[in-house]
């Protein structure tokens, strides 16, 4: 699972490159990041004569496109993309993106860290969006401004301001899977969670996850999960329909 931008500041467009079809070497592909936050990037790309390969994020890519046709391979069919219209893309599904004309394409998107929605959700369940291209009208122009003027730094009220929005977005238009849990202990996850990025080569014991979160052992991993990797099962809470501490 690939990880494009950083957290907060200026991120690397090296990951991004390295899925283009032509192997990362293109003249026809134009990035800017502009000003982002903790868990939160914000891109302006534009593509011509050139094809991203399939890949995943491992966070919500969320974004407009503004000029061209924008055309992605998304859950096992073709979808297009025209100005003005949205796409919302989830955590760890496998797409790819490439000009629908020859004139090529242009958008801005975010890229938000879903630990933050889960947290503006109140520990709900993140819902999840069937249908990846959503109409200007039903998006929060607020999120439309926010992308036009990316180079405004994004404060701590504004952070929430734009996970809010995206948030209320996936809710308006999204749908709880069937078989997802409840509200989580977002806090109690967190801490495991957070001593689990402290140092991932370090293998805790199931014990140390139940005595710093309250929780026990099925509430922190779920059974699906695999078992080989306790990390993995915390990890994948941020990024999956499970949920996120």
């Amino acid at each position: 699972m690939d990880h494009v931008p950083g957290a907060g500041g200026r991120a690397d467009d090296a990951p991004l490159r390295a899925h283009l079809a032509a192997g990362g070497e293109t003249s026809g592909l134009r990035l800017r990041f502009g000003r982002g936050a903790d868990g939160i990037e914000r891109l302006a790309a534009s593509m011509a004569g050139d094809a991203f390969s399939p890949h995943r994020h491992d966070t919500y890519a969320i974004g407009m496109t503004l000029t061209g046709v924008q055309t992605f391979h998304y859950r096992g069919e073709q979808r297009h993309c025209l100005p003005g219209e949205w796409h919302v893309l989830h955590p760890d599904e496998l797409h790819d993106g490439a000009a629908g004309t020859d004139e090529g394409f242009g958008y801005r998107i975010f890229y938000v860290d879903p630990c933050l929605v889960q947290e503006a959700l109140g520990g709900a369940p993140l819902p999840f969006v069937a249908d990846p291209v959503i109409a200007r009208h039903d998006v929060d122009p607020a999120l439309v401004a926010w992308l036009a003027y990316m180079d405004e730094p994004l404060g701590d009220f504004e952070r929430i301001e734009v996970t809010l929005a995206v948030a209320r977005l996936l809710s308006r238009h999204g749908t709880v899977r069937p078989g997802q849990r409840g509200a989580l202990a977002v806090d109690a996850l967190a801490r495991v969670r957070d001593l689990i990025a402290d140092d991932p080569a370090v293998r805790h014991p199931v014990a140390e996850f139940e005595r710093i979160s309250g929780l026990d052992r099925w509430t922190i991993a779920p059974p699906s999960a695999p078992r080989s990797a306790p990390a993995r099962r915390v990890f994948a809470r941020c990024g999956s329909s499970t949920g996120c501490g």
